[in-house]
């Protein structure tokens, strides 16, 4: 329901001074900035639009719906045997996704450690997270670039539902390694 709210935010018309600020604030720029970038025959008009294209994207994998690489697929304890590009141990990271022509997410340590204390928020917030990475393969991974990096709209959607974002998400969004 999170997601569905900051899609509807991104795409009402006119958007409300507290969704603009808060996509600013996140992403650098207005909702309504056209990029050098974008062709005239692209199923946006802006970047809000751009933004709430891949969340929708995002929650048809994780409702299960059907993607390019099949039915996502879930591990409830990450390896690279499940995961090819899971790189480190599952004590190591919330969760992990393969997105190599298999729609994977392996759950770490820290995933399993919000469903005992029931941070139900984070839990989703993760899985979105690493939905954003298996759509758009390389497009949406981590970085500087914030409409490229997938812990922006995390954040963004932590944010507009005024829901105290994944620690860790602000730091990515960034740049910035968080352990």
């Amino acid at each position: 329901p999170q997601t569905r709210r900051a899609v509807q935010a991104l795409r009402a018309r006119p958007r409300t001074a507290h969704t603009r600020q808060l996509f600013r604030a996140i992403f650098g720029v207005t909702p309504e900035t056209v990029p050098s970038w974008r062709t005239p025959n692209s199923a946006w008009r802006d970047l809000g639009e751009l933004v709430a294209l891949r969340l929708e994207r995002g929650m048809q994998i994780l409702d299960g719906g059907h993607t390019r690489g099949g039915y996502i697929r879930y591990f409830a304890r990450g390896s690279s045997a499940h995961c090819p590009e899971c790189t480190g141990q599952p004590t190591t990271y919330r969760a992990c996704s393969s997105w190599r022509g298999q729609y994977l997410i392996c759950l770490g340590r820290r995933f399993w450690l919000w469903w005992r204390d029931r941070n139900f928020n984070a839990m989703g917030s993760t899985l979105l997270h690493e939905a954003l990475h298996i759509y758009f393969s390389r497009t949406v991974g981590h970085g500087p670039r914030r409409f490229n990096n997938a812990a922006c709209y995390q954040l963004f959607v932590s944010r507009i539902n005024r829901i105290t974002p994944n620690r860790c998400a602000r730091e990515r969004c960034l740049g910035l390694r968080c352990v």
